[in-house]
C-alpha cells in the first residue's frame, strides 16, 4: 500500500493517496475453491491470485493509518476486491477515492458502494500493470491502451511534487526478512534486505496476531533521488546487490577484481577486510561499497557496467547506435 503526500507549502499541489490491499495477505484460512462471497466469515481470503481484507475491524484499523492527517485530495486504491478496505476509507470521508479493479468479479461490489458515495470512482484497469511511458516509446504502434496511463492524472491541476510513503502489508516471513541483521538473522538476510534498508526508514505500524501479517510505513528517504547513490545509479547499485547477493558467501575484493583488476589495494587502503564476504556487510557498508567502486575512472568501461545495462535493457528504450556499443564490447569480453 502506498500512500503519495504532497507538501503542503505550495498551493498549485494537487494531493493524491495511492493504496494497493491485493497482495501479502495470506493465510491458512483461505481458499480458492469456494466463492468469494461464501468466505466472508473469514479475515481475509484469497482468490485470483491476489489476497484481500475481509475483516471490517483490520479494515478499519488499516484506513485510520492511510487517512491519518489526510484531509484533501485524491486516494488511489489498487486492486481493491471486494471493497472492504475502500468501504472502511470512505467512511472516513476523504474528499474523492479511486478504486482500479479489473476483476470482472468484484465489480459488482464496488458499484454497489459507487451508489452510496459520491466521491468514488471505479476504473476498470489494473493500477500497476498500466503501460507506462518507456512502453509508449517502444510500442506506439501496436499498443491500444497506451492513453490509460495518461488517464490517471487526467483530474489534476497544477505540478504535482509528490512526498511519498508506502504502506505495505508483508506475511511473518518476510517482515522478518526486512528487519534481518547479516550477524544475527543471516539466513533471512537477503538482497531485497539491503535494498529496503537503504532506500527507506521502515516504521512497523500494525500486527494482525490471527493472520500474522505485519503493516508497514516506508518513507522513502529524502536523498533517494540525488546524493543517496554515486551519480544517482539506482538502477546500477540495485543490480549489484541483486547480482552478489545470490552468492552472498563470496569474498568482495577477488569478485571486484574481475571488473577492475588490481583494486583489492586500494579497497583495503580504504578500509576494507581483506576476507570479508557480501552477505557479512551491512547495509550502510555495501552503499559505501558501490559508492566507491562506482566511482573509479574504469566503472564505466568495467564488464560490471555493461552486464547492467544489458539486465535492464528490456525494460527501458536504447537507441540502435547504444545497442551496436554495447554488443561490440560484449563480444570482446569474456562474462563470468
Amino acid at each position: 500500500m502506498s500512500k503519495p503526500r504532497l507538501s503542503s507549502k505550495s498551493k498549485d499541489l494537487a494531493p493524491c493517496e495511492i493504496c494497493a490491499s491485493g497482495k501479502h495477505l495470506k493465510s491458512s484460512k483461505t481458499t480458492k475453491k469456494k466463492p468469494y462471497n461464501e468466505v466472508a466469515k473469514k479475515n481475509h481470503f484469497k482468490a485470483y491470485g491476489n489476497s484481500y481484507i475481509n475483516d471490517s475491524a483490520s479494515a478499519d484499523i488499516i484506513a485510520s493509518h492511510l487517512c491519518e492527517d489526510w484531509k484533501e485530495g485524491y486516494i488511489f486504491e489498487c486492486n481493491p476486491g471486494p471493497g472492504m478496505l475502500s468501504e472502511s476509507i470512505l467512511k472516513l470521508k476523504i474528499p474523492h477515492l479511486r478504486v482500479f479493479e479489473k476483476n470482472e468479479k468484484f465489480l459488482p461490489q464496488l458499484k454497489v458502494l459507487s451508489t452510496e458515495y459520491n466521491n468514488f470512482e471505479i476504473v476498470e484497469k489494473d493500477f500497476l500493470f498500466l503501460p507506462n511511458l518507456t512502453a509508449k516509446r517502444l510500442y506506439r504502434d501496436t499498443c491500444d491502451d497506451l492513453d490509460e496511463f495518461l488517464r490517471v492524472f487526467q483530474n489534476f491541476p497544477g505540478k504535482m511534487v509528490c512526498h511519498l510513503d508506502y504502506f505495505q502489508s508483508y506475511i511473518q516471513s518476510e517482515y522478518l526478512s526486512m528487519f534481518a541483521e547479516p550477524k544475527s538473522n543471516f539466513k533471512m538476510y537477503r538482497w531485497s534486505t539491503v535494498l529496503y534498508k537503504v532506500f527507506f526508514d521502515i516504521k512497523f505500524l500494525y500486527k494482525n496476531e490471527e493472520n500474522s501479517f505485519y503493516l508497514v510505513k516506508l518513507t522513502p528517504r529524502s536523498d533517494l533521488f540525488s546524493s543517496l547513490v554515486n551519480n544517482n545509479r539506482l538502477q546500477d547499485f540495485y543490480y549489484f546487490i541483486w547480482h552478489h547477493f545470490f552468492r552472498r558467501t563470496d569474498f568482495v575484493i577477488p569478485v571486484l577484481e574481475k571488473y577492475v583488476p588490481l583494486c583489492g589495494t586500494r579497497l583495503i587502503e580504504e578500509g576494507m577486510n581483506a576476507f570479508v564476504r557480501f552477505g557479512y556487510l551491512s547495509p550502510e557498508q555495501l552503499l559505501k561499497l558501490f559508492n566507491q567502486f562506482s566511482s573509479w575512472p574504469e566503472y564505466e568501461e568495467s564488464i560490471f557496467h555493461f552486464t547492467a545495462k544489458s539486465f535492464f535493457k528490456e525494460f527501458t528504450f536504447v537507441d540502435e547506435e547504444e545497442e551496436e556499443e554495447e554488443s561490440d564490447f560484449m563480444l570482446n569480453h569474456k562474462i563470468k
